[in-house]
């Protein structure tokens, strides 16, 4: 029987919404410019964008970088891969994962987040 006491630390709202915008400003505008193309010529569909403004809308402004944590594991997993397979791979980005990069794209494709500074 293995004794560890690893802990789990989970952010706080605000810890993760820093997160989320610290890895949005670090984002390669190359690959930010990439992804939203890739993801709104080869992915998503109009009706698509609609039903993700709404889910994005839906969500608390205290809690907005939070909006697609409950796709993570599924759609997230999708788009990720999609994303992967047009060649924007983990290793191209800084933290080299993704998952910390993949919602702020999504978020430009479908138009709740200014991108010019990125872009």
């Amino acid at each position: 029987m293995n004794n560890t006491t690893d802990t789990i630390n989970i952010p706080t709202d605000e810890e993760f919404y820093n997160h989320h915008e610290e890895c949005f400003n670090e984002l390669p505008k190359d690959i930010l410019i990439k992804s939203c193309k890739f993801l709104n010529d080869d992915y998503l569909s109009d009706e698509n964008i609609e039903q993700l403004k709404e889910i994005y809308n839906k969500c608390p402004s205290s809690t907005k970088s939070l909006w697609f944590i409950e796709y993570h594991n599924y759609e997230g997993m999708y788009i990720r891969n999609f994303l992967r397979e047009k060649g924007l791979l983990d290793n191209q980005l800084p933290s080299g994962n993704l998952d910390d990069y993949y919602t702020q794209c999504l978020e430009c494709a479908i138009g709740v987040r200014k991108c010019e500074n990125n872009m």
